[in-house]
């Protein structure tokens, strides 16, 4: 009977997460989809680092910490945003991110023409973008998995 229980809580934990997952990989794509025909203005790069934090598990998780600033008309913005489907990841991909867009720099700036504070430095579609896409779907899947062997063990018992 727990292992059942156990059984029905990680078919529903792995639907969840794979409908969080999905629901946030799509966003990303449709703002990294729009991005694409954003306009361009230059900015500046103010502040270029490798952050580290801590997951639940206590693991270290590393990311680019970039934040730039732009004008647009007589209005200054600042973003952090390099990219939609940017995610945390290896110290290596961190320090790759913050070496392209060192401190100082002057940089491409993608920005929204009906909201100028939305912005990014790399338009399009990252490569991250599919690999959450491609999680979500697994663990979507998996979920599924997980639950059609649940019913079918619940009906044979």
């Amino acid at each position: 009977m727990v292992a059942r229980i156990a059984l029905i809580i990680l078919a529903c934990a792995l639907l969840l997460l794979g409908v969080f997952t999905l629901r946030n990989a799509y966003n990303n794509l449709e703002y990294a989809k729009d991005s694409e025909s954003w306009l361009k203005t230059t900015g500046v790069v103010a502040i270029s680092q490798v952050v580290e934090t801590r997951d639940s598990h206590n693991k270290t998780i590393y990311r680019a910490g970039v934040i730039y600033s732009y004008n647009v008309g007589d209005a200054r913005y600042s973003c952090s945003r390099i990219s939609y489907g940017q995610i945390s990841g290896s110290q290596k991909e961190a320090e790759a991110r913050v070496a392209k867009y060192p401190k100082g720099a002057t940089v491409d700036v993608y920005y929204n023409p009906t909201n100028p504070g939305q912005a990014v430095l790399q338009a399009g579609i990252d490569r991250m973008t599919w690999i959450e896409l491609a999680l979500g779907a697994t663990f979507f899947g998996l979920g599924i998995a997980v639950a059609i062997v649940v019913r079918r063990w619940l009906r044979t018992k």
